[in-house]
């Protein structure tokens, strides 16, 4: 089974590829989210997307791509959720 992080990448990858945004190939731990091609749109469609994977719920507050300046912070916010589930 693959670990969060790369379930989380793939997530990612998958709405930009859909989105038709060309991503960088492969996604670092420390790597703006925006300069990846995430935008406000994808971002959204990202949440929902990790939402029905993990089967969790962001709270309405962090649905906002400027809270997460890199990928760290997205995968630390997801486990963050997972963790208290």
């Amino acid at each position: 089974m693959e670990n969060r992080e790369e379930k989380i990448k793939q997530i990612i990858l998958s709405v930009l590829n859909e989105d038709k945004v060309d991503p960088v190939g492969k996604i670092g731990n420390d790597d703006d989210l925006t300069k990846i091609g995430v935008n406000s749109a994808t971002f959204i469609k990202t949440i929902v997307a990790i939402e029905n994977a993990f089967q969790i719920e962001f709270p309405d507050e962090k649905l906002n791509l400027k809270l997460f300046l890199s990928f760290k912070d997205l995968l630390d916010e997801v486990t963050k959720i997972v963790d208290t589930k």
